[in-house]
């Protein structure tokens, strides 16, 4: 997140809320669902541009509530530098 410009603070967790709420009402974006003993999933992509201007994809899971209701469940950043933006690989030093 550091590279995308987003710290771990109350500003840069509201960022990432809003975008949250966004891509759970955004249409055409579900990549895939699954069940599980927890209940039932969508897995949705998005673009994420942070503060920084650089971006990543998001592949972010919402749990389907009952009633219909999306809650979230976890997200994973695709993309971005090699080694996460290291010059060299961890294992290189």
């Amino acid at each position: 997140m550091k590279r995308l410009g987003v710290s771990n603070t109350a500003e840069g967790r509201a960022i990432l809320t809003e975008h949250f709420e966004v891509v759970a009402r955004t249409e055409g974006n579900v990549a895939r669902t699954f069940t599980n003993q927890y209940g039932n999933f969508e897995v949705r992509e998005s673009l994420f541009v942070g503060p920084s201007g650089q971006a990543a994809k998001f592949e972010t899971t919402f749990r389907l509530a009952p009633d219909g209701t999306r809650q979230f469940s976890t997200v994973i950043p695709k993309g971005g530098l090699p080694h996460n933006g290291y010059e060299h690989s961890p294992k290189e030093f």
